[in-house]
């Protein structure tokens, strides 16, 4: 039940997310070493992956498990679920009881929420909360359409680039959103419609007739199947008088 309420609070996150590998092709989730290339410490670790550009999900694959090591690339991350913090490039261990999985959230992100509910559409979201994670520098594009309709294909979405500084010597963050917030960005062409499809020539062809011979010559043999006895039954027309 944890994890199903955050998954609808994280929907603005996530469909910010589809949003870019809709534009980009860059997957939700994303191997360590598609984000940090130059970790050599990333190549190996098969358990861990980011979930677009700020979380990194750490499940516990092992049965029976109440804690596991953590890998933390370079930087500053925060657990999800507690707030507390850590130095990156080096090994923790995590207690992770039954009920959570490890998640954390890299410094200078921002997680876009929305209220807690049992299903898409339940109730109106009017309201969009912005987790602010400081000591580092980051953008979020956050992208919001109808979400019913293809509108999003003619240009019709919302598109507001969320910006987080952190001042040197300082603890805390400071949100920058642009004066258009909301910003309608430019329509990928719409995919052209496949054409009609050719009748097929039993649809156009005209009727085909056989051709007889001249009444001066007999007719050849028509061969035509008995069905009665599964042979083929050979007659002829009657000679013209």
């Amino acid at each position: 039940e944890k994890h199903d309420s955050l998954r609808y609070r994280l929907l603005p996150y996530l469909y910010s997310t589809a949003y870019e590998q809709y534009q980009t092709g860059m997957p939700m989730m994303r191997a360590l070493v598609l984000e940090f290339q130059d970790d050599p410490n990333t190549y190996d670790i098969t358990d861990q992956y980011m979930l677009g550009d700020n979380l990194m999900v750490c499940p516990v694959t092992t049965s029976g498990a109440r804690s596991r090591v953590v890998y933390f690339p370079g930087g500053t991350w925060y657990d999800y679920w507690t707030g507390e913090r850590y130095t990156g490039k080096r090994y923790v261990t995590i207690a992770c009881p039954l009920e959570q999985i490890p998640l954390f959230v890299k410094a200078g992100g921002v997680i876009p929420t929305q209220p807690a509910m049992q299903y898409v559409g339940e109730k109106m979201v009017d309201t969009i909360t912005l987790d602010l994670y400081p000591g580092g520098h980051g953008t979020f594009p956050l992208y919001r359409d109808d979400g019913h309709t293809l509108s999003y294909q003619q240009g019709d979405y919302a598109l507001t680039r969320l910006t987080v500084e952190t001042t040197a010597g300082k603890d805390g963050s400071a949100l920058t959103i642009p004066p258009a917030a909301c910003t309608v960005g430019p329509a990928r062409p719409p995919r052209p419609s496949p054409p009609p499809e050719s009748p097929s020539p039993s649809q156009t062809a005209p009727p085909r007739r056989r051709a007889w011979p001249a009444p001066s010559t007999p007719p050849a043999p028509l061969v035509s199947p008995d069905w009665t006895s599964g042979q083929q039954s050979t007659s002829r027309s009657p000679s013209p008088s």
